[in-house]
């Protein structure tokens, strides 16, 4: 609607500056211009700041279009909240009042009943002028209720139409328009009629001013870069009446009333085919391209028309016929260009992990999860997911963190306590909106102490042997171990002989401890303890191994140990020489060092010739015969038993004599044979022959036979 009153209100405002020129201010006609002095018509500028080319009134030229065409006003908006257009103040105003407003000078015929002065003062502003907005504000429209109306103001569909009330005090609105000066009377009684639905102009209005950006909403704009543009004006002067086949001057000359420079401006001239240009001549040095004989259209480019500016240029031509000459000016210039640097916001998500790349095993480990925005913008609704460290374990935890302000960094610290060896995953991820993401990642290697301990020790042993056990504690780990304690037991049944240094025997507990400091990984600590092996069967050294971390680890060396009969058998003869004849005693000793008893052992005496045997006691039965003692089996001898048999015998001659006796036990496959040899001699004198001495019998003492024995 604007734009179409600008329109309007230029070609009526040009038609009647025409008349003026032609006609004079008082009707009276024009002189004629063609005798008179060349006069320059200024051309028309347009509020829109668009130059209209003008020319002598002559009606036969034509008058050239704006060479810029400013941009259409977008289309009203139907919500409440467009903005009002500023009126266009024409130079001939309407003589019809709008429907709801009194003519100029007069007021409104509802406001006088909200308390405003019902008439104008003298010199003062009109109504349309009071209610008019200072430049630069937005009016604010608020709807009221006409007095005395039961039916509330309904909701427009526009800022700029309302639908009036339709009933006022029981009476219906006279919106009719009277003379001017004259008001509807309130008073005046009205025939009632049914209320109808009218879309209507607003009558009741009251206009507040605001400052349009007084409080900005969320999108409220902001004015990025204003531009000046070069304002051209083309102003064409020379004879308003030429003569055929006679030259004619005309001069068209192009102002720059702007600000800026215009840059390219190219105008282009066309003439009709009959009108013989002779030249064309510019001004000041610039491009003129001129066809006389093809009539193409005069071209004439200006590099650049500085600001304030101007530069003519002068045609000459001769018309050939007698028609209407029509000049077309058509002006352009570079377009101006705008450029305008607009920062963009944008919000991102950065995380690390910081914290040591190794653990211990079941030691507390702190790490931190660093979560940053270095972005330019806020990064709203932040959420912040962690995952197990191992796989398919539990599922995410979920933290929402909110709003992270652009360049904000926060910091979560993480707990982690490892309780199993390996590699572990700490992994978390952060979400916000807008499809923002982050993750980070970090392996940890867990470093768990191990122990490992096992037990060496003889397979065999008889009973009443000692044995030697040796524990070697071992770290297969990947981290030192700690305080490191091993414990060696007794066996039962063996007695504790001796341990390795640094062991402290405890005798009321029957265990040997060691303690150790530290154990590096794949390190070994060997300890070794002595036990005499008493009691047949399977005897299990044990020995257990324990460190910081509740590392604990156990073995035991197995040993079978074997029971065996240990018969010692000795001999003791008198002590010598002895006279022949007298009586003397041999002692046999038989006792049992082993574990076992020794079953069916058979005893004998051998005696030498002369030397024959009288009694004997202290065991089984016995038999005496010459030379010779034969003792009945002794059943059984027990463990550390002991047997003594005494054999008394009387020497009938002198010499050495030979005592022997053997002992024979089938079950532990066992000869033993103990000899003694005593001197005896006679009371006669008597010296020895080296013939007698040769006589003597030689004796040895053997446990296995008889040996030069002669009876």
């Amino acid at each position: 609607m604007y734009q179409r009153m600008l329109g309007l209100t230029t070609i009526v405002a040009l038609a009647l500056g025409t008349l003026v020129t032609l006609y004079g201010q008082d009707g009276v006609p024009a002189p004629d211009s063609s005798k008179a002095e060349k006069q320059k018509v200024p051309a028309s500028v347009m509020s829109d700041g668009s130059a209209l080319a003008q020319v002598q009134s002559n009606p036969t030229y034509r008058t050239q279009q704006p060479y810029y065409t400013p941009p259409q006003p977008q289309a009203e908006s139907s919500e409440g909240t467009s903005r009002r257009l500023p009126s266009y103040r024409s130079a001939y105003p309407s003589t019809t009042p709008q429907s709801g407003q009194a003519p100029t000078g007069q007021p409104s015929a509802y406001r006088s009943q909200i308390g405003e002065t019902p008439s104008t003062p003298t010199g003062g502003p009109t109504v349309d002028e009071r209610y008019r907005p200072p430049a630069g504000t937005m009016p604010t429209t608020e709807r009221l209720p006409a007095q005395g109306s039961r039916y509330p103001a309904t909701e427009a569909t526009s800022p700029y139409t309302r639908r009036a009330p339709e009933r006022i005090g029981a009476r219906y609105a006279d919106t009719s328009e009277g003379p001017a000066g004259e008001l509807p009377n309130p008073q005046e009684e009205t025939t009632a009629e049914p209320p109808q639905e009218t879309e209507v102009t607003p009558t009741i209005e009251v206009e507040e001013s605001q400052p349009v950006n007084s409080v900005p909403p969320a999108d409220s704009k902001t004015v990025l870069r204003e531009i000046e543009m070069p304002v051209l004006v083309v102003t064409s002067t020379g004879p308003e009446e030429i003569v055929m086949k006679k030259e004619a001057n005309f001069e068209i000359a192009i102002s720059n009333r702007g600000q800026v420079d215009a840059e390219n401006v190219h105008a282009t001239i066309t003439l009709p085919d009959w009108a013989e240009l002779i030249f064309a001549r510019p001004s000041l040095p610039s491009q003129v391209s001129q066809f006389p004989e093809s009539n193409e259209p005069i071209s004439w480019k200006i590099d650049r028309l500085p600001a304030g500016k101007s530069q003519n240029l002068t045609l000459r031509l001769i018309p050939k016929s007698g028609e209407p000459m029509l000049m077309n000016i058509e002006v352009t210039s570079a377009p101006t260009v705008a450029s305008t640097e607009i920062n963009v916001l944008e919000p991102k998500l950065a995380m690390e992990i910081e914290g040591s790349d190794e653990a211990l095993y079941g030691r507390l480990q702190v790490y931190r999860l660093n979560l940053s925005n270095p972005g330019t913008a806020d990064a709203e609704e932040v959420l912040l997911k962690l995952y197990p460290t191992t796989p398919g374990e539990n599922a995410p935890a979920t933290h929402r963190l909110g709003t992270l302000r652009a360049g904000e960094k926060k910091v979560i610290e993480l707990e982690l306590t490892p309780r199993q060896g390996g590699t572990l995953k700490i992994k978390s991820e952060a979400f916000a909106n807008g499809g923002l993401s982050a993750q980070a990642e970090q392996s940890v290697l867990v470093r768990k102490p191990a122990l490992k301990i096992a037990v060496d020790g003889p397979k065999f042993r008889y009973a009443g042997s000692s044995g030697t056990y040796r524990a070697t504690v071992a770290n297969p780990g990947n981290a030192s171990a700690r305080n490191i304690q091993v414990i060696a037991l007794v066996p039962p049944g063996a007695s504790f002989v001796s341990c390795s240094e640094g062991g402290r025997y405890e005798e009321e507990l029957g265990k040997v401890t060691w303690r150790f400091t530290d154990l590096p990984p794949e390190g070994e600590q060997e300890v070794s303890w002595r036990c005499e092996l008493n009691e047949p069967g399977v005897t299990r050294a044990q020995a257990a191994c324990a460190a910081d971390g509740d590392l604990r680890d156990s073995a035991a060396g197995i040993t079978e140990v074997e029971a065996i009969a240990d018969l010692l058998f000795t001999v003791s003869d008198p002590r010598g020489p002895i006279p022949v004849g007298e009586q003397v005693d041999y002692e046999i000793r038989l006792a049992n060092r082993g574990t076992k008893a020794a079953e069916n052992i058979q005893i004998n005496a051998f005696l030498s010739a002369g030397l024959n045997p009288i009694a004997a006691a202290g065991g089984p039965k016995f038999s005496l015969h010459r030379g010779q003692v034969t003792f009945e089996p002794i059943a059984s001898l027990g463990p550390g038993q002991e047997v003594t048999l005494q054999i008394s015998a009387v020497a009938t001659g002198s010499g050495n004599l030979v005592f022997r006796a053997e002992l024979r036990c089938e079950a532990l496959d066992l000869s033993i044979a103990e000899e003694e040899s005593t001197r005896f001699y006679s009371d006669e004198l008597k010296s020895e022959t080296s013939e007698d001495k040769e006589k003597t019998p030689a004796t040895t003492r053997s446990r296995y036979g008889r040996i030069g024995l002669q009876g």
